[in-house]
């Protein structure tokens, strides 16, 4: 099967078939943080899927997607969802949901970007990503793991008096710790740790690549997808660790940590301190110790032979650890080691190299662009702009919004720098979590507020977005946590905060962009210049295209100006202007709130 080429990277932009310069709006498609157990009615087997809503009611929320400016899905599917049965025993029933969905999607002209979703490794982590028989595969007792402080579950914070469960944690106990270092670095720093006679790192990123490659089949006649992710949120685990006995402020501002070594400790069974800690405007303060272990029977343990213990990291003597290398995953032959450079890229390219065989027209996102990641790839840049300080935005808003806009230009200026687009793929505002009262839960003013610091930064620097997020069952992100990401209510139907981040914007660009602003102190309106191509005469596919939102022009608009050569068009119902220029020239157009008689 032969594929054409529908998008393509060039400098800093990715371009459709028509030649046009892409500026995407669109949303993290969520709703189920881990993949749910759902029963098949036919069979009565219990499965674990990423289905996010019904199918009945796909044209209803693709419609609604489409009315604030959506035309971009970042669709997440997890490494569970596709193989949660065991090795190679792939889910096709969830597959093929999920190509009739994006399929659907493309009817109203919405792109994808397929990702593959992890947090904290799996669902026992509190997070979502790979399959459980990855633990089982490694020796891990998982109904050991919260006794031995391998991971820290919902009930724990409970116990420890937290309001929110601050899961965010478990990147620092030893279950995500150990499969993220054994997945990337297994052959480094555990060679003798193996799997059905294979290196650990080898089983397990054959397995996860071979899981997306055959989600990419499946998947292979939908032409709205733009590429694939290769992992969210990469995680290093114990790589680059300087010493293992030092203890690393996690990035919450409360909860239980430990040190990686006293993870280590627990994990095997022996008694270790862990530290509960808060973070105040004066620094860390360690609240009290909490011992792990110290009443539980002798002998048992979160995994049957820690990996570490017999690559000599540690050992035992009479009932206590001794740790004997504590920088063995920062020095390698007398150097430090580069997570990114020596152990993410490698992994990057083989990921790309396998999809890239049956799917050369996919481009690949990623969140670290590694030195030479791009040659013989066509790559992009998606980067997660979460800011922990949120709760501090009433106390100190002008220096919060400050701070963020500059985190996002920061981060877009490394991908530029590279030579590749840059979209903010993951960012979003608690909608329950910045208000002074119970009554301004009416509201989301503030919410609104911080969107627009969001996307007026992503306007300056002309690059995508993509927000979070969308969840049409109305669960949203880390919504066990009391943090509701989703900006989508689901019973009322109608979006939260809309105005932050529906904005006029241009979609398609035949051409260069050059700058767009939009005014909203008074009479709003919305300016846009550009460097025009000649449009084709005898078709409107490659117009240049420019979305208007209901939101902000809930009375209509009309173009107030046009400095260029071309024909314009209206098409309100679809909340669309297109400009067919005919010439190459320097253009610009001002769109008015209002008729305009």
């Amino acid at each position: 099967m032969k594929h054409e080429i529908l998008w393509y990277t060039e400098n800093d932009s990715i371009k459709d078939s028509h030649g046009r310069a892409r500026i995407f709006r669109g949303f993290n498609f969520g709703g189920i943080k881990a993949p749910q157990p759902v029963e098949n009615g036919n069979t009565g087997i219990v499965s674990f899927t990423d289905r996010p809503f019904p199918e009945t009611e796909a044209d209803e929320i693709f419609r609604r997607l489409t009315d604030v400016g959506c035309t971009l899905l970042r669709w997440g599917i997890t490494w569970e969802a596709i193989e949660h049965e065991g090795p190679e025993q792939y889910d096709e029933d969830f597959l093929a949901y999920t190509r009739r969905m994006l399929k659907k999607a493309a009817e109203y002209n919405i792109t994808v970007i397929v990702q593959p979703f992890q947090n904290a490794w799996c669902r026992l982590t509190g997070g979502c990503g790979a399959p459980l028989w990855t633990l089982e595969k490694v020796g891990f007792n998982k109904e050991l793991l919260a006794d031995c402080g391998a991971v820290y579950t919902k009930e724990a914070a409970r116990k420890d008096g937290y309001e929110f469960w601050p899961w965010q944690l478990n990147y620092q106990r030893y279950v995500s710790q150990t499969m993220f270092t054994l997945f990337f670095a297994g052959n480094t720093f555990a060679p003798d740790c193996k799997i059905e006679g294979i290196s650990a790192q080898d089983y397990l990123q054959e397995h996860y690549i071979a899981a997306m490659y055959h989600a990419a089949r499946r998947l292979k006649d939908c032409e709205n997808i733009i590429g694939f992710g290769i992992m969210n949120e990469p995680n290093s685990g114990y790589i680059g660790i300087s010493n293992l006995d030092s203890f690393i402020l996690p990035d919450v501002p409360e909860g239980v940590a430990c040190t990686p070594f006293a993870g280590m400790k627990a994990a095997s069974g022996l008694i270790s301190t862990y530290n509960h800690f808060e973070v105040k405007h004066s620094g860390l303060n360690l609240k009290k110790r909490v011992i792990i272990n110290d009443k539980r029977n002798s002998g048992e343990k979160a995994i049957e032979s820690c990996p570490w213990k017999a690559a000599g990291v540690w050992h035992e003597e009479n009932g206590e650890a001794i740790l004997d290398k504590p920088d063995y995953f920062y020095m390698r032959n007398g150097q430090p080691v580069d997570f990114s450079d020596d152990y993410l890229r490698p992994f990057q390219q083989m990921f790309m190299e396998a999809l890239q065989k049956k799917h050369p027209e996919y481009i690949f996102f990623t969140e670290c662009i590694p030195a030479g990641i791009t040659d013989g790839f066509s790559t992009a840049g998606i980067f997660s702009c979460y800011d922990s300080r949120i709760s501090m935005y009433r106390k100190a808003k002008t220096e919060w919004l400050e701070n963020t806009s500059q985190m996002v230009m920061n981060k877009a200026e490394s991908f530029f720098a590279e030579g590749v687009p840059a979209i903010m793929g993951d960012f979003g505002v608690p909608m329950n979590m910045m208000h002074g009262s119970k009554e301004e839960r009416l509201n989301f003013n503030s919410q609104e507020e911080v969107f627009t610091a969001y996307m007026e930064t992503a306007e300056k620097e002309l690059i995508s977005t993509v927000l979070s997020e969308f969840s049409p069952c109305g669960i949203g992100k880390d919504a066990s946590c009391t943090a509701d990401f989703n900006v989508y209510n689901a019973v009322l139907k109608q979006f939260k905060a809309e105005k932050g981040f529906s904005r006029p914007y241009p979609i398609a660009v035949a051409g260069k962009p050059v700058s767009f602003q939009f005014h909203t102190d008074g009479i709003p309106f919305f300016e846009f210049e550009w460097d025009s191509a000649i449009c084709p005469p005898d078709t409107n596919d490659a117009d240049t295209e420019i979305f208007i939102p209901d939101a902000w022009f809930p009375y209509g608009w009309h173009v107030a100006e046009f400095d260029g050569h071309g024909d314009i068009r209206i098409e309100s119902a679809s909340h669309r202007l297109f400009i067919k220029t005919k010439e190459v020239c320097r253009c610009r157009i001002k769109v008015c709130a209002g008729s305009g008689a």
